[in-house]
């Protein structure tokens, strides 16, 4: 299967330089301090490799390798700085060993 490229848009590519802001619509952190977003990033991987760079994943790396058993690469990228090369660096060896 081919893997997933998923980028959130403030923050990692739109730095804002500010104070965290609060998910849409009043959403907070899932059980087990995963991000509210994880358990819908696993479901649209579905299986699938993916590469998840966010400017809020903490402790979702255990629980991805927990509940995904395809490979996956979690950055967490500063919402002050956004992408940096070594994110992208991070992504072209990540990328390199699954078709190696």
């Amino acid at each position: 299967m081919k893997p997933l490229l998923l980028i959130d848009i403030d923050g990692p590519l739109n730095p804002y330089g500010g104070p965290q802001a609060s998910p849409a619509g009043g959403l907070r952190r899932a059980p087990a301090g995963t991000y509210w977003k994880t358990q819908y990033v696993l479901g649209y991987a579905a299986g699938r490799p993916f590469a998840w760079f966010d400017d809020e994943i903490t402790m979702d790396r255990s629980h991805v390798d927990q509940k995904h058993l395809a490979a996956a690469l979690l950055v967490h990228v500063d919402h002050r700085i956004g992408l940096t090369l070594p994110d992208f660096d991070a992504l072209a060896y990540w990328a390199a060993a699954l078709v190696a």
